[in-house]
């Protein structure tokens, strides 16, 4: 296995895919042009002139299980966040910071392999232990740019299997993860439809209990019933398989923490002009056919995202 490969494309692979989510290759066909067809009739959509637009809807039918309906709030959803949360959509400068100032901060390393649920396994892990370094806004930017990534390039996999690793966690740390940043990382990750199937903490410190309150207000009650903590390596490893590559630093046959985290920071500094376009989408509300959907919250979100949570 090349340990370097984020998505594995081949034909055994796809067809494994297929037949979990029960997908074949003509069904896949006739429900993108559906889709299609169903963009063109919503006129406050904005044009897809920058992609492949087959490929990018093939990728969002799979990315949502196979459910067209499913498909279509993500492509909504997907457009019209970037004028709720602007904030994350800002442009080059935003990117750059993403570059400049989180990859020797927090590593983020997306692993070869799957688990027997054709899971993609994630491990996050503090490499600089400064909270005053640790900032969640730009962190979360660059968690949205992997999203981008696997929406252009395809994906093997049926959802996120996450693995924190709590080393060198503070406190202090909890004090950066601000309530409108992450209100905005609820809303914002409604834009694509990728489920996190398990969480897991390891080296997690006593006051773990503490993290998991922060975010219990922004997470749905099926995500928060996937946290578990692991008490071990060995522990991890049953559950994860025996195909999913562990970095060498986790007992594992494959690369490193590190050198996965710069693998996928070459990856996406290699579609940065791509992000750039899709982050300069909007919708053009005034366009809209249905006129309820316009109806704003509290929240500032539009009607049919009153009940925005994570999966």
């Amino acid at each position: 296995m090349d340990m370097g490969m984020l998505i594995d494309n081949e034909k055994e692979s796809r067809k494994r895919l297929f037949s979990k989510l029960g997908i074949t290759e003509e069904s896949l066909k006739e429900d993108v042009e559906h889709l299609k067809e169903w963009m063109q009739k919503q006129p406050h959509l904005p044009a897809m002139r920058h992609v492949n637009v087959d490929l990018w809807l093939e990728n969002q039918l799979i990315m949502s299980k196979n459910s067209l309906e499913k498909a279509k709030n993500s492509i909504e959803r997907y457009c019209s966040i970037r004028s709720v949360c602007p904030e994350w959509f800002s442009g080059s400068e935003l990117i750059n910071d993403v570059f400049r100032l989180t990859y020797d901060v927090l590593s983020l390393s997306y692993l070869p392999g799957l688990t027997p649920r054709l899971h993609k396994v994630c491990i996050a892990r503090l490499e600089d232990t400064d909270s005053e370094k640790f900032n969640f806004d730009i962190i979360w930017k660059r968690c949205l740019m992997a999203m981008e990534y696997f929406l252009l390039k395809g994906q093997d996999f049926t959802g996120f299997h996450i693995i924190f690793d709590f080393t060198g966690l503070k406190l202090s740390h909890l004090a950066r993860f601000q309530v409108s940043s992450l209100r905005m990382m609820s809303y914002s990750m409604k834009a694509y439809p990728v489920s996190f199937t398990a969480v897991n903490f390891v080296n997690h410190p006593n006051f773990v209990d503490k993290f998991v309150a922060v975010l219990k207000p922004f997470i749905s009650a099926k995500l928060h019933s996937r946290i578990t903590c692991v008490k071990d390596i060995s522990e991890l490893k049953e559950l994860l398989g025996p195909d999913v590559q562990l970095p060498s630093d986790y007992g594992g046959e494959g690369l490193s923490q590190c050198e996965y985290n710069e693998i996928m920071k070459n990856k996406l500094l290699s579609i940065k002009d791509y992000i750039l376009e899709c982050d300069k989408l909007r919708c053009d509300d005034s366009k809209r056919l249905t006129k309820d959907v316009t109806n704003t919250t509290d929240s500032g979100l539009p009607g049919s995202f009153r009940k925005l949570c994570l999966d």
